[in-house]
């Protein structure tokens, strides 16, 4: 028997404990809920970065126009500088030609000339400096929007990096819960197998040991005298009652085990149903997406509204996570939670459509870990309702197992009574023989004081006596 209760401890451990797979759960969610916040709080990081950038570009631009309106006026004085001289240089051929005959004329128009000249040199100077100055101030704002740029993107390339960091942890953590859940399948498969090997064992056990106990009882009940016909009668009554119960405990077995695989089948097919149901739900969804994605390119919106919205949306997300961990309905009800789900998502697509085109990859982002989050809850709590079903059959059977055991105990007790009573009955026989052994076939033997004598029962070979009643 205690080969028998050994299997049942090991299956016992090979299952995961509720409070087992209730922490994997709540460390899984914490997982995805602390992916979800980072993402949110890069979305925020970047959309101030763009803000940051942004004014640093307006004000790139800003200097840059300063610095085209400060050259377009150096253009326009050097065009009236060139002006000024060719009007200069008229007067003085005019002067010139008045004055050929006069030296006095010539050296003013001379002189005229060269003070035009100096002028027109300090201003052609001047629109130089100017012109300088402003292709100085457009190299610095060419410069500046360059360095603006190279932020940006090393921004959105950081950002980019972190996002995709979070998709592998978030990847990792699914591959874990599977792998865990595989674990607990297998445990579970294991563990069915090994009470079925117990079962079958037992029952065998139980078996041989009745049809035994049985051909014993009836050999010793054929060979005793009259008298233990009544012993005999009861004997046998005791053995069919057992036989009778071990078949009850059988069929009871049967029953419950073809019950657990009927459970078992349809707690698969309702997983399959949702998981089909799920995958053409996020296939309208992916649709619905690309669709509001391109309609969300049209519109702009403020950083506020924005934020005020992504507020709203994880609300409501927190929201319909705690609804979805504490609600444990039947399929009807995971059905009519989906529609309502649907409508949910419905008003939130029409609620996101606000949103600018540069958050367009994030939402998409938030939008996959949602769905992927809530279809990983739905299949959780499908697996911890079956494996709840599958450990309280367990537990069923292993009650009846431990009733069968100890019934079949008490069959092995009656047993070892029989056998003492069978004991008995044969040194009564031997002794009845060697009082009816005539005087030349016996042998005598003197035993002296002290002289030790086995008192354990031999099978002896020797002819029963004849009943009384047939001389």
């Amino acid at each position: 028997m205690e080969a028998n209760v050994e299997p049942k401890a090991t299956l016992r451990c090979g299952i995961a404990s509720p409070l087992e797979k209730s922490k994997v759960h709540a460390m899984h969610t914490g997982i995805l809920q602390q992916n979800f916040e980072a993402v949110v709080e890069l979305l925020r990081q970047s959309e101030a970065e763009r803000t940051q950038l942004g004014a640093s570009l307006a004000g790139a631009e800003a200097a840059v126009s300063l610095a085209r309106d400060d050259a377009s006026a150096a253009t326009r004085a050097r065009e009236e500088a060139e002006k000024a001289a060719a009007a200069a240089i008229e007067r003085a051929k005019v002067a010139e030609a008045d004055a050929v005959d006069s030296k006095l004329a010539a050296a003013e128009a001379e002189a005229l000339m060269r003070e035009l000249e100096e002028n027109v040199a300090q201003k052609v100077a001047e629109s130089e400096e100017a012109v300088r100055k402003a292709l100085a101030r457009a190299e610095a704002a060419e410069a500046a929007r360059e360095r603006v740029e190279a932020a940006s993107a090393e921004a959105v390339e950081q950002a980019g990096r972190e996002l995709q960091k979070m998709m592998q942890e978030r990847e990792k953590a699914a591959a874990r819960a599977e792998a865990a859940e595989a674990e607990a399948a297998q445990a579970a498969e294991e563990a069915k197998r090994r009470l079925e090997a117990d079962k079958k064992y037992a029952s065998e056990e139980a078996l041989k040991n009745l049809e035994a106990a049985e051909e014993e009882a009836r050999r010793s009940i054929g060979r005793a005298q009259m008298k233990f016909d009544t012993e005999k009668a009861e004997l046998e009554a005791k053995v069919a009652e057992l036989e009778q119960q071990l078949q009850e405990q059988k069929d009871a077995a049967a029953a419950a085990a073809a019950k657990a695989r009927e459970e078992i089948a349809k707690a698969e097919k309702a997983t399959e149903k949702v998981r089909e149901e799920m995958s053409r739900a996020v296939g309208a969804e992916r649709q619905r997406v690309a669709g509001m994605l391109y309609k969300e390119a049209l519109q702009t919106h403020t950083v506020e509204e924005q934020t005020m919205q992504l507020e709203t949306l994880n609300a409501e997300i927190a929201e319909t996570r705690q609804e979805l961990t504490e609600t444990k309905l039947s399929l009807s009800e995971l059905q009519e939670q989906l529609r309502a789900r649907e409508v949910e998502l419905n008003s939130q697509r029409v609620e996101m459509q606000a949103l600018s085109e540069s958050r367009s990859e994030h939402v998409n982002s938030i939008l996959t870990l949602d769905e992927s989050l809530a279809l990983e809850q739905q299949t959780r709590l499908e697996l911890e309702r079956v494996m709840a079903e599958l450990q309280e059959a367990l537990t069923k059977l292993t009650a009846k197992e431990a009733a069968t055991d100890k019934r079949a105990l008490e069959a092995e007790n009656n047993l070892a009574a029989l056998k003492r009573s069978y004991r008995e009955l044969r040194l009564q026989v031997a002794a009845i023989n060697l009082k009816r052994t005539t005087a030349s076939t016996q042998t005598e033997t003197h035993l002296p004081t002290g002289t030790a004598v086995q008192t354990d029962w031999q099978a002896v070979h020797m002819p029963l006596p004849t009943p009384e009643g047939a001389k």
